[in-house]
């Protein structure tokens, strides 16, 4: 089978959910020989499907042989946002900061979202909990993706509950309930509220 067919049977698994199977059609892609043009494309779902299946460092590097081999390809900040993430796993925080604003001061839309969502986890992380509230709470008033806000919510929700304020954390978990009841985050708000409520 050509390369061509290749990439395409492996990015049809990838939108499939078929995530293991398209990984390792990627990797196999990767030890050939690959035109100028599919070679950015085989990093960049490579590198992603890396972190997805939190293999955080192979993830990492082809992110990086990727932003630096192709810096003008066309998915270049979402490789960048997912870099970010990586080098958040790597625990090198400082470099994850700076890669994660730089993302989201590039871009209005969702990977602007995605990525304060995560410099608000970085925040979060490590006691800085006006940072976090400001990311969080930003995303929430901001954008209208029910999962975007679920997270922002999510995220607000625990940042208010570390500060001492379990009103306002209530008040996060409500809207995160409201707002997208069907959301995945949805148990750990009720169980937060309820044991918020027996205090």
């Amino acid at each position: 089978m050509c390369t061509q067919a290749l990439f395409l049977e492996a990015e049809a698994n990838y939108r499939a959910g078929n995530l293991d199977v398209s990984l390792a059609q990627f990797e196999a892609l990767a030890g050939r020989q690959l035109s100028d043009d599919l070679t950015p494309k085989v990093l960049f779902r490579s590198g992603l499907l890396h972190c997805q299946r939190a293999r955080w460092p192979a993830g990492e590097q082809e992110l990086k042989r990727l932003l630096a081999e192709f810096p003008k390809f066309e998915n270049a900040l979402e490789a960048r946002l997912w870099l970010g993430r990586a080098e958040a796993q790597r625990k090198d925080f400082a470099q994850a900061r700076a890669t994660l604003d730089a993302v989201a001061s590039a871009d209005k839309g969702m990977l602007g979202a995605q990525a304060r969502l995560s410099l608000g986890e970085l925040a979060l992380d490590s006691g800085d909990l006006a940072g976090a509230l400001s990311m969080f709470l930003r995303v929430a008033v901001l954008y209208s993706d029910v999962e975007l806000i679920a997270q922002a919510n999510w995220g607000a929700g625990r940042a208010f509950e570390r500060s001492g304020e379990p009103d306002k954390a209530a008040q996060s978990y409500r809207e995160l309930l409201t707002k997208a009841p069907k959301s995945p985050l949805a148990t750990g708000a009720r169980e937060r509220l309820a044991a918020l409520a027996s205090r």
